[in-house]
């Protein structure tokens, strides 16, 4: 075997282990697009208890659903899902009390989130007292 042969080959063997390495430690692009869809969905939740807990302060009561919230002022548009575009789920538990949920692709990174918005993959709901804001 020749030597410029032998350097091809392991020149070769090394760009293959790097990128193994690469994308072992970052992850594969499609892990990367459920990670960012995630982290829209967490966006867009921070989002919705906000306008939420405004409505509650402007009218001491808890919005009957989020399409009423869509006035311009506390929400100019509702987020939806950033995948299926299908509405968040929204649940008055209590007259000052509520619940988000959302369908997660990955589970949350503690070293990037801070505990309150941790998440498994799967369906999951936030609960939030509208008396005290996030």
């Amino acid at each position: 075997m020749s030597s410029n042969r032998l350097a091809a080959i392991s020149a070769s063997v090394v760009v293959l282990l790097t990128i193994s390495v690469g994308l072992y430690i970052l992850g594969s692009p499609s892990q990367e697009r459920f990670r960012r869809l995630d982290e829209q969905r967490i966006a867009d939740l921070l989002l919705l208890s906000r306008a939420v807990n405004a409505n509650y302060l402007i009218s001491n009561s808890l919005p009957a659903n989020l399409d009423s919230m869509q006035d311009g002022t506390r929400l100019s548009r509702i987020p939806r899902d950033p995948e299926t575009s299908s509405m968040y789920e929204y649940e008055q538990v209590a007259a000052d009390a509520y619940r988000l949920c959302a369908e997660f692709l990955t589970q949350s990174n503690e070293a990037r989130l801070d505990d309150f918005w941790e998440h498994s993959e799967g369906r999951q709901c936030f609960s939030f007292n509208a008396q005290s804001t996030y």
